[in-house]
């Protein structure tokens, strides 16, 4: 990007999923990854997508496996984060054919991390994750999974700046993103 468009400041910031949609649509930022978002903003650019899986403790019994079902962790404590991943949980139940119980929420997404690689309990997480795991957590695929969609994206209200449209121009002329496996 700063080749491409030298005086364009590109700043990172964090959010929830609800957060960073209201931080576009108030003008706070003037372009975001958006997470399926409905409807999909005219020009926004698929980035990738992400799959969930089930985060365990190293030493958990299922933890070597390629995949495992949601109903293998019906025994574990679920732990879920408020950020974003219970409308995925719940929609994992549905295909699981599963009951879904409301598990305990903790706020911070790396907390729930650290807990799975406490032992303390197990969670569903995005893919991506595996970006974030502490010694001594991993990732398991589930069969069947859901997927989730990441655009990078300007306002959907209103008239882009011509900085958004050089950062999703220059984010569509790189090489595609990838989960990969984990």
């Amino acid at each position: 990007m700063a080749a491409r468009a030298p005086r364009i400041k590109v700043s990172v910031f964090e959010g929830e999923d609800g957060e960073v949609a209201a931080w576009l649509a108030d003008g706070v930022a003037d372009a975001a990854v958006l997470v399926d978002p409905d409807p999909v903003p005219d020009g926004a650019l698929p980035l990738l997508r992400d799959d969930f899986r089930a985060a365990l403790a190293a030493d958990h019994p299922l933890a070597a496996e390629p995949a495992i079902a949601l109903a293998d962790l019906a025994d574990d404590t679920m732990l879920l984060s408020d950020g974003g991943v219970e409308r995925y949980l719940r929609e994992l139940h549905r295909l699981h054919r599963t009951p879904y119980t409301q598990p305990p929420r903790i706020r911070e997404f790396a907390t729930v991390l650290d807990m799975v690689s406490s032992g303390a309990g197990v969670a569903v997480v995005p893919g991506l994750a595996r970006f974030m795991l502490p010694r001594g957590a991993v990732l398991v695929r589930l069969s069947p999974t859901v997927h989730r969609q990441l655009y990078l994206s300007g306002p959907g209200d209103r008239p882009w700046l011509p900085h958004a449209h050089a950062l999703v121009d220059t984010a569509a002329a790189a090489a595609p993103l990838t989960p990969g496996a984990a």
